[in-house]
């Protein structure tokens, strides 16, 4: 017998030795004693050992909490089993504990396994859950699955990548899940990487204006006024292209006419995400100078803004017939 064959037969007799001491009338484990246990046979691929030990965890008068069924969920992933008896399945809290470990770990794909098991199970998730998953499908790197979440949590068809990552969409979903500003920022933070996923990209920011996760209207209509102040960078530059979007559409009513100068509110500070490193405000420049083809210029008294001005606007809208 090898050396890791013997270190494992060793472990195995080991956590039985430790399981037949649960039984004991004279031990009284507490949930973190039980949830090593369970985690034990996690590391050896053993998801029965660990859901009965579970099991015997509630028989035995101590309740597990979130960590304890994440860490069970994660051995029925190891050793490939979807679930495990009604009476011990876990609630939504230990699926999203387990898919937001998952994503930090880097193992997207076993997250993606997760959240289906959770919808065959019946579980409707939450907007918590979803932002797990744009999380972790983030750090995967997987813009075609951040689309397909995306388009659930509005309540429209998912993205095939989502499909063909076995979610099984239609049978359990409960309707529409409300955005907030961290699915916006996770949800762009993969998509703005990608420049064939922008259009994706600016109907995602839409919909969270639509939905009044960030601005109430697409821009102050009396002063064409944009607030960029906190964003990340990849949420700004999904807001710069709406802003001038909609600018030209105000353009266009007016039959060509440029009303005001287009200012955006950008603040002093750097974007508001980890690893930005450019001020918002530098950032906005070369966005609309690179990207745009749009000429800006600063306040000098006012250290935070970045304008076009109205003659500029003209110019360009002359030059682009409003395609910006």
């Amino acid at each position: 017998m090898s050396a890791v064959s013997g270190s494992v037969s060793d472990c195995r007799s080991t956590f039985a030795y430790m399981d037949m001491l649960l039984l004991s009338p004279r031990v009284r484990p507490d949930v973190i004693t039980y949830t090593c246990i369970i985690k034990a046979h996690s590391t050896l691929s053993d998801p029965s050992a660990a859901l009965l030990t579970l099991e015997l965890m509630k028989s035995k008068g101590v309740k597990p909490d979130a960590f304890a069924y994440a860490t069970a969920i994660n051995a029925c992933a190891r050793g490939g089993m979807r679930s495990g008896p009604p009476s011990i399945r876990p609630g939504l809290i230990a699926y999203t504990s387990v898919i937001s470990c998952m994503g930090r770990s880097g193992e997207w794909e076993v997250a993606v396994k997760i959240f289906g098991d959770m919808k065959r199970e019946g579980i409707n998730g939450d907007r918590t859950v979803y932002n797990a998953m744009l999380s972790a499908l983030g750090r995967g790197d997987r813009p075609d699955m951040v689309v397909g979440i995306w388009e659930e949590m509005m309540g429209r068809k998912g993205g095939e990548g989502v499909v063909e990552a076995g979610v099984d969409r239609v049978s359990h979903y409960g309707g529409r899940i409300s955005p907030d500003f961290i699915s916006l920022t996770a949800a762009l933070s993969t998509l703005e990487k990608h420049e064939g996923y922008r259009s994706s990209s600016d109907g995602i920011f839409k919909d969270a204006v639509g939905g009044g996760v960030v601005w109430k209207g697409a821009l102050d209509e009396d002063t064409w006024e944009v607030n960029l102040a906190g964003m990340p960078i990849s949420v700004a530059s999904a807001g710069i292209r709406h802003a001038v979007h909609r600018c030209v559409e105000e353009i266009i009513e007016a039959e060509g006419i440029v009303k005001e100068d287009l200012v955006f509110i950008t603040g002093v500070g750097k974007g508001g995400g980890k690893e930005d490193r450019l001020t918002l405000k530098d950032f906005t420049r070369v966005y609309l100078r690179d990207e745009l083809g749009l000429r800006t210029v600063g306040r000098e008294r006012e250290g935070g803004v970045v304008v076009i001005q109205r003659v500029v606007l003209e110019e360009w809208y002359r030059k682009y017939g409003g395609e910006e």
